[in-house]
């Protein structure tokens, strides 16, 4: 059985969602299940940045609370960077998508897995994604249509959409 590890570059997918399909609630370790199909899901890494708390209570626990949620589901693990300012001002991550790209290389490597599947629209992704096929491994990104760059470096690629992830959300739409 082909083993699977993936890795989710969590603010583009919360992103992306928020985009194409109007909301945000998934159900990570069912999007995880599901993107591993009927193969061995190894483990799935988390990438993102805690909010400032200075940036907004609610906001802030909130994350907490959906990091908490997190921390219990199954062979799953949370990678966090952190936020700076950037000389205009503006927040911006550090250390995930490093983080990101070490971890697929590095596990690839040491061959833990046969498959990576990359949950994001980031196009810096494309030259891991060419190191980790290099190295004799096969790579899925799933992400919604606007991610051209990876669409083209990837083995596989796998379209989150209303359908897909319709079994996926923590709550029932609302009508």
């Amino acid at each position: 059985m082909k083993r699977v590890m993936i890795f989710i570059d969590g603010s583009n997918l919360y992103h992306g969602l928020k985009d194409f399909v109007g909301r945000t609630d998934v159900d990570l370790g069912k999007l995880a299940q599901k993107l591993a199909q009927d193969r061995e899901l190894v483990r799935t890494y988390y990438y993102n940045c805690p909010v400032r708390r200075e940036d907004g209570e609610d906001r802030y626990r909130r994350q907490q609370k959906f990091f908490a949620a997190l921390k219990n589901l199954p062979d799953f693990e949370i990678r966090l960077g952190h936020l700076q300012q950037d000389r205009s001002g503006a927040l911006v991550e550090k250390g995930v998508d490093v983080s990101l790209a070490v971890d697929m290389l590095s596990r690839a490597y040491k061959d833990h897995y046969d498959i990576a599947v990359l949950v994001s629209g980031d196009g810096d992704f494309a030259r891991v994604l060419q190191e980790v096929k290099d190295l004799g491994k096969k790579v899925e990104v799933a992400f919604f249509p606007k991610c051209h760059h990876l669409r083209t470096a990837a083995d596989r690629f796998i379209l989150l959409s209303e359908d897909l992830l319709r079994d996926c959300w923590l709550q029932k739409a609302r009508g």
